[in-house]
């Protein structure tokens, strides 16, 4: 099956999503379209569909920059979609969809010299996902990061009040940050272990910046946790430290990818 066909209606369900929430934001409606969310359902089957044939090549699992790039998109849209339903995070649909139709359309359009997975083992398996959802999760707070700083400026420069009851309030957003990173410094410190034990030659995978480069990240949040509980850290403090975190993280990963897949690879 042509994975562009599904994938370029999924980005549409996704563009759709994303202007409905910018203009849900505009008109200040603390709650979003119900449409919002279906449109975002039947985006993701298809993503998934487009993706599985993105990913499953005759040389094996796909495992490039740009096919973990959607699915990374992929698992994001799905979190936020599932966690808004509980938690004030509807307005992480703002970065979310639009990220999904780029890592998407990468996938489609984009050509690299990526790593195919013939005979995938299952402590590799795992290393691999706890990697690419320990990233999405970092990448979800960042963006609540960003969010947060937004709010915290607002209030600094006295904004109109119907703008600042669009958000939750501060103390609900940073719960929500702090959550998103708990989770994802789990993820990621099953990755580095499952990494650590189960990649037999880090030298010759050529993987021992992206893991020096991980750990680094790890340190970050974790002192970042560590602040938070016995000092009080919060705010600026907070969305300093899980930003430059997740900077690190991103290189560690897709910049390594990138530098391996595109650049030496043309």
């Amino acid at each position: 099956m042509n994975p562009v066909i599904p994938g370029i209606i999924a980005a549409v369900f996704y563009l759709a999503s994303t202007w409905l929430q910018i203009r849900s934001f505009v008109e200040r409606n603390s709650h979003p379209p119900v449409l919002i969310r279906y449109l975002a359902v039947p985006a993701m089957v298809l993503h998934t569909i487009s993706l599985f044939f993105v990913m499953d090549t005759p040389a094996g699992i796909n495992l490039g920059i740009f096919a973990v790039l959607s699915l990374t998109g992929l698992i994001m849209a799905f979190v936020v979609f599932v966690t808004s339903l509980r938690m004030p995070l509807h307005n992480l649909f703002i970065f979310a969809f639009p990220l999904a139709v780029l890592g998407l359309s990468a996938s489609l359009f984009l050509d690299n010299n990526y790593d195919a997975y013939p005979d995938m083992q299952p402590g590799l398996l795992i290393h691999i996902l706890s990697s690419i959802f320990a990233y999405t999760i970092l990448l979800m707070a960042a963006c609540q990061a960003l969010i947060l700083l937004a709010q915290t400026r607002f209030l600094s420069a006295k904004a109109p009040i119907g703008i600042l009851r669009l958000l939750p309030p501060l103390e609900s957003m940073e719960h929500s940050l702090f959550g998103l990173v708990k989770i994802g410094v789990g993820l990621l410190s099953l990755s580095i272990v499952s990494g650590l034990i189960f990649l037999e030659d880090m030298f010759a995978q050529q993987v021992v910046h992206h893991t020096a480069l991980s750990f680094a990240s790890w340190l970050i949040f974790v002192s970042l946790l560590i602040g938070r509980t016995y000092m009080g850290w919060r705010g600026r403090i907070a969305i300093r430290w899980t930003l430059f975190g997740f900077v690190l993280l991103l290189v560690a990963y897709f910049g390594s990818k990138l530098v391996l897949e595109v650049i030496i690879a043309n």
